[in-house]
């Protein structure tokens, strides 16, 4: 996914305060760079990230990992 993309998906699911802070730590570590959009439609829908004022790059990661593992692992079931 671009850096457009990825900042239109936060916009989608009313996060673009958490992508205003994390873009840097995103772009930097191209943690999203790969991933399929629907994978990325599924975190956002699983998670409610609209109320959450702050958050952790690192939490936000691990969340964000986790999720496409657990993703991944079920559908090569």
């Amino acid at each position: 996914m671009t850096q457009v993309e990825i900042e239109e998906m936060f916009d989608t699911y009313g996060c673009s305060h958490l992508y205003k802070k994390l873009q840097f730590p995103l772009w930097l570590t191209g943690e999203m760079d790969e991933v399929d959009l629907e994978i990325v439609e599924e975190f956002f829908e699983s998670y409610e990230f609209d109320k959450v004022d702050t958050i952790l790059v690192d939490d936000f990661l691990f969340q964000f990992r986790s999720f496409v593992k657990a993703y991944q692992s079920f559908l090569h079931e």
